[in-house]
């Protein structure tokens, strides 16, 4: 059986024992941050996205809701009829991200 979760803790023991084996992922380095906004948001055209600060504000979330950041990073910035992504569309995605729980 094949399973993926942040929340291992809300998991049933009976549904523990029908898997074969446990992988665990770490957390993204700041480093790791960076690089996944900077992938997600390398179709952005106009300057480099100003990921660097984002990446210390994204510092414990795992690697899908920095993807998801980026997306919607990108979604607000298309909703003001803008190419480019700027330093409030990504604080507004950083927010919203935070918001959900991971």
């Amino acid at each position: 059986m094949n399973a993926a979760t942040n929340h291992e803790e809300i998991l049933d023991r009976a549904l523990w024992r029908r898997f074969d084996e446990v992988v665990e992922f770490p957390l993204p380095t700041v480093r790791e941050i960076r690089m996944l906004l900077g992938r997600g948001l390398k179709y952005v055209k106009s300057g480099p996205p100003p990921i660097d600060e984002m990446g210390t504000r994204l510092r414990g979330l795992p690697h899908a809701a920095v993807e998801a950041t980026a997306w919607t990073a990108i979604r607000i910035a298309m909703r003001g009829n803008r190419t480019a992504v700027s330093v409030e569309d990504l604080t507004a995605a950083v927010a919203a991200t935070k918001r959900r729980r991971w």
